[in-house]
């Protein structure tokens, strides 16, 4: 619905756009996304995050505004990097809009600790790079094990030690009102 609010608004100033979301036929994306590259009297392309975030190259684009946070940090970032691409000439420019004290605004901060999470995982030197044989085999192994949840012996697992000092509530704790 919010894209629709925005095509109006672009509509009223009488700015030529394109427009990509799911509904947008699949063989006509790319010819949308090439007459938006080439013509400069394109104002935009207004598009959803998940329709605009893969595999689309738009390089006639030197600002792209966020309006619809997703879930996954990753689908955002996808959906920025559209505009990086090989070919761009430009200095690209990213908006976020975000609204305090409405939904979109606590996916964001979901995002935030997702990113978190994930770089803390990643850059922990005791996660190795390689998968050995056994490794492979107990990963697409699906049974329960005593295994599956490793302690450190002091009650916590390791996927409690990733999330120390990111300000986790554990669902266990009586947090009050």
């Amino acid at each position: 619905k919010m894209l629709n609010i925005i095509e109006t608004f672009v509509n009223l100033q009488g700015w030529k756009f394109g427009r990509l979301d799911g509904n947008t036929n699949v063989a006509s994306r790319q010819r949308l996304v090439d007459n938006f590259n080439q013509d400069e009297s394109y104002f935009g392309l207004l598009m959803t995050t998940r329709t605009g975030g893969v595999g689309l190259n738009l390089t006639g684009a030197n600002r792209i505004i966020l309006y619809d946070p997703d879930w996954n940090p990753q689908t955002d970032a996808q959906a920025r990097e559209r505009a990086w691409r090989f070919g761009q000439e430009r200095e690209v420019t990213i908006y976020r809009l975000i609204t305090a004290g409405t939904v979109e605004e606590k996916i964001y901060q979901r995002q935030i600790f997702k990113t978190a999470l994930s770089n803390r995982v990643l850059q922990d030197p005791r996660q190795r790079r390689l998968f050995s044989q056994r490794d492979l085999r107990d990963l697409f192994t699906l049974k329960a094990d005593a295994g599956s949840l490793r302690s450190g012996g002091d009650g916590s697992t390791d996927t409690a030690s990733y999330t120390q000092g990111i300000g986790v509530v554990d669902p266990s704790a009586d947090v009050g009102n």
